[in-house]
């Protein structure tokens, strides 16, 4: 699954443009009331909102990149500790890596490697080594089963790793959704970010098929 577009909503546009075309110094597109950024393959979009949404979605990058990136990134930023003066977590049934940062909106970002994708790459690590969106959290207060189950008969997309109780994974390597019942997840690791049902619009390209997808907080329904 290839994440190609992906809308969220923020209350401060004009925060997450700076961040977004300064702070890491991607190519950026500003509208009126949106901007949209280029992250490797997916158009990453932030449209004004009254509302405040909160998101955590993920970028993927080359897998020999990981202390690369690290160094990077905690050059322009202040990285969020996963324990006290650690920043890098693995998790071991994802044969996968990852570290954690606020974007200039308040949603949690992530860069991860993935060790069994062979994506490495010889360049020094620069904006221009993001590769992708690789996942973007769904939350919801209802069950997990409903999300499973349209993702499966929908798009064809895969159950991943974890479970439809607390927290389930759809798609593969290229692109996730992360399913949250954030009654029972109540916060995203490893910070007290509250899981919370935030709506969302995205395009990805699964089995050579595209598909543009509204997440209402609850349910997908195609646009």
């Amino acid at each position: 699954m290839e994440i190609l577009s992906l809308r969220l909503l923020t209350h401060q546009l004009d925060q997450q443009y700076a961040f977004f075309k300064n702070t890491l110094g991607l190519t950026v597109s500003k509208g009126e009331n949106a901007f949209s950024a280029r992250v490797g393959n997916t158009e990453l979009i932030f449209a004004s909102s009254e509302e405040a949404y909160q998101y955590h979605y993920c970028f993927l990058i080359p897998r020999n990149k990981l202390n690369e990136a690290k160094l990077w990134f905690s050059e322009r930023m202040d990285l969020v500790p996963v324990k006290p003066k650690e920043y890098i977590v693995r998790f071991d049934a994802w044969n996968a890596e990852s570290f954690y940062f606020w974007d200039g909106g308040g949603n949690l970002a992530e860069c991860i490697v993935r060790h069994d994708y062979p994506n490495d790459a010889s360049s020094v690590f620069d904006q221009n080594s993001l590769l992708n969106v690789n996942e973007i959290g769904v939350c919801t207060s209802g069950t997990l089963g409903s999300l499973d189950t349209f993702l499966k008969n929908e798009l064809g997309t895969s159950f991943y790793k974890g479970n439809l109780e607390r927290f389930g994974t759809h798609g593969d390597e290229q692109g996730i959704f992360l399913l949250i019942n954030n009654l029972l997840k109540e916060n995203w690791f490893p910070t007290d970010l509250g899981t919370q049902a935030s709506p969302f619009e995205i395009t990805l390209r699964q089995s050579s098929r595209l598909y543009s997808l509204q997440y209402d907080g609850t349910s997908f329904r195609f646009i």
